[in-house]
């Protein structure tokens, strides 16, 4: 029988070596975050830099509840400056959102103080970005506040909160669910063993409407 050549050219290498080349570009093009889930409870962790127009190198601290399926949002933070490590000076806001009624809540008060509570209505529904990563850019996998994540650039941080800036946005690999994101402005991450997709109840976004909340002065509707 005749013998086989099974020797590799250098052609036919740089040809495979291409074909691998090209399909690992094409399989990093295609991967995209999870979608951010529709119902969820987590805890948040902040960091904003002097950019900040919210509040300059602060840091913020608290729990999120979303359930987007019925436009309701619940952001409850303690947060001030980084520099206060006695935390004297720390206050506290939430920001409830009802979105089939058009309606923002913003609590607010000192720790140990009274809270109050202002109404504004109309407020256009707008605090979920539904296409937050269409353009996403996988960067490859790295570490990100202690876990391994998925790295994304070009994207946009899915609760709107402040200023909706191009941000980068890490995924925790092992679970698929979002770990957080930094940008120009701040840097945010999520505890890892608390992120519950449970369908949050009802109360966590309506029991605002027991509190005595008033229209702000020179607008909104009480």
């Amino acid at each position: 029988a005749p013998r086989t050549d099974r020797r590799m050219t250098p052609l036919l290498l740089c040809a495979c070596i291409a074909s691998l080349l090209s399909i690992a570009v094409l399989s990093d093009a295609t991967i995209k975050p999870n979608p951010f889930p529709p119902s969820a409870t987590w805890t948040a962790h902040l960091l904003t830099t002097n950019n900040s127009e919210l509040c300059a190198a602060c840091t913020f601290k608290g729990v999120h509840s979303i359930n987007t399926k019925e436009n309701k949002l619940h952001v409850r933070w303690e947060y001030g400056p980084t520099n206060d490590t006695t935390r004297s000076t720390y206050t506290n806001f939430a920001d409830i959102v009802l979105g089939d009624q058009q309606t923002m809540y913003q609590v607010r008060g000192d720790n140990n103080a009274k809270a109050s509570c202002i109404k504004i209505s109309p407020f256009p529904m707008s605090n979920f970005n539904a296409s937050w990563s269409k353009d996403a850019v996988y960067e490859g996998d790295y570490w990100f506040e202690g876990r391994l994540c998925r790295k994304f650039t070009n994207v946009y941080p899915y609760v709107v909160q402040a200023k909706n800036v191009p941000s980068t946005y890490y995924e925790h690999i092992f679970s698929g669910l979002p770990a957080g994101y930094e940008n120009e402005l701040e840097l945010m991450w999520y505890d890892p063993d608390d992120f519950d997709l449970t369908e949050p109840k009802d109360a966590v976004f309506d029991n605002v409407l027991l509190m005595n909340c008033t229209a702000p002065r020179g607008g909104g509707v009480a």
